[in-house]
């Protein structure tokens, strides 16, 4: 029998494969393509700055996110102003924050600043590590830092708003611990179309025979924590490999939800 929780009708484990937790994506904004082809164009290491400006125009919301990621007091009139006066490099990673900060806000469940303060503590956590260790892009490691919980914020969404054409909801997404988080986020950003290299960084993050990109964003998972952002409990193994200490990645960590405070305190 399903089990009464608060009222509600709590789904059986038999209701909800991964493929009913795929298809309730549908109802959430997906990644937009322009920023699933950013990601995919950091994934080559050295991005050719006229391929990365072609795509940034490309996508007139994309290049809505990367003016609003620009501080104000740069007085930058436009994508090709950045261009010239920033350079490829930072024009790109104000691009990646922006997009990635209007995804994780559009999947944040009502009146909850968790996901996206965690989703970006890790993301700057990650990018700091990736600088000192050498074993990866550091934008790259930003977004696999970002989207790591995709299939976190998923669960989250369908305890709360229930599967559509059942009148079953559940008050959060702990009380569905069965679901496999890692590989439900890996197969809906493959779906997505995201680079191999971050599907594995989300779907094996805390393998310690895992990719370098995804043992890095379990220690940057792990500096997040430390600095106050989310409440994971997983025991994650530390990683030899990444040189700064755990409260160098915690400092990286603020850094950047401070920065995308900023942001967000900004029209957008």
């Amino acid at each position: 029998m399903p089990i009464i929780l608060g009222g509600a009708l709590a789904p059986r484990t038999a209701d909800l494969g991964m493929d009913v937790f795929l298809a309730e994506a549908e109802a959430l904004p997906p990644l937009p393509q322009s920023c699933v082809d950013l990601v995919g164009l950091l994934a080559g290491e050295t991005p050719a700055p006229a391929s990365a400006l072609v795509l940034l125009e490309s996508d007139p919301r994309l290049v809505r996110a990367t003016l609003w990621a620009v501080p104000p007091e740069m007085a930058l009139t436009g994508l090709t102003d950045a261009w010239h006066q920033l350079g490829c490099d930072a024009v790109l990673a104000f691009a990646l924050r922006g997009s990635l900060l209007e995804h994780l806000r559009a999947w944040e469940p009502p009146g909850d600043q968790e996901l996206w303060r965690h989703g970006v503590a890790t993301a700057g956590a990650a990018r700091a590590l990736a600088r000192a260790a050498g074993v990866a892009a550091p934008l790259l490691a930003y977004a696999a830092g970002a989207l790591y919980r995709t299939g976190e914020a998923l669960v989250e969404h369908v305890a709360r708003q229930g599967i559509r054409g059942r009148r079953r909801r559940l008050q959060t997404g702990a009380e569905l611990p069965w679901v496999d988080r890692e590989a439900l986020g890996a197969a809906l950003l493959e779906r997505w179309g995201l680079p191999r290299v971050v599907v594995a960084a989300v779907g094996r993050r805390g393998d310690p025979m895992a990719p370098p990109l995804a043992r890095l964003v379990s220690r940057a998972t792990l500096c997040a924590r430390a600095a106050g952002f989310g409440t994971e409990n997983a025991d994650l193994t530390p990683l030899d490999f990444i040189p700064p200490p755990l409260d160098e990645g915690a400092r990286a960590a603020v850094a950047e939800v401070n920065v995308c405070e900023a942001v967000l305190a900004r029209p957008a």
